[in-house]
């Protein structure tokens, strides 16, 4: 019925205990797929809360585009440094040094201290397919 899908769309424009989603893709390319997600989501969402954010956990340097694009369209003040957890390359360190419980402790840091200056933020997966084998558990 028409008042149920009212009340649906009501219950998602309500972002009262909406912090934020997580978006991962599994078959990425550069500024495609995932990218217009985000940023459809960002434009639907910018309508009814104040203050979007866009973070990435690991973010490689061709991502900085995309990172520059949101930061464009959306008008963002947020430097680029504090919407990354961490590169790519500091990430494939932790990792080969069996340091991925620290990797992750510093990611969850950075997202905390961004997310607090931020209505609601879109966290951007990794791309599952240009992962090494042991980094594949990186976006649970």
């Amino acid at each position: 019925s028409s008042s149920a899908g009212a009340s649906q769309r009501e219950s998602f424009l309500d972002m009262s205990e909406t912090k934020g989603v997580f978006m991962a893709v599994a078959n990425r390319s550069e500024l495609t797929d995932a990218s217009v997600a985000e940023v459809g989501l960002l434009y639907s969402v910018s309508a009814h809360v104040k203050r979007v954010g866009y973070f990435r956990p690991i973010a490689s340097h061709d991502q900085e585009r995309r990172i520059s694009l949101i930061r464009e369209v959306f008008e963002m003040r947020d430097s680029p440094d504090v919407m990354i957890g961490v590169t790519e390359k500091e990430a494939m360190v932790a990792l080969a040094q069996g340091e991925e419980e620290a990797l992750t402790e510093k990611i969850l840091r950075k997202w905390e201290t961004y997310s607090k200056q931020h209505d609601f933020v879109v966290v951007s997966g990794l791309n599952q397919q240009t992962l090494p084998a042991h980094a594949k558990n990186l976006n649970v």
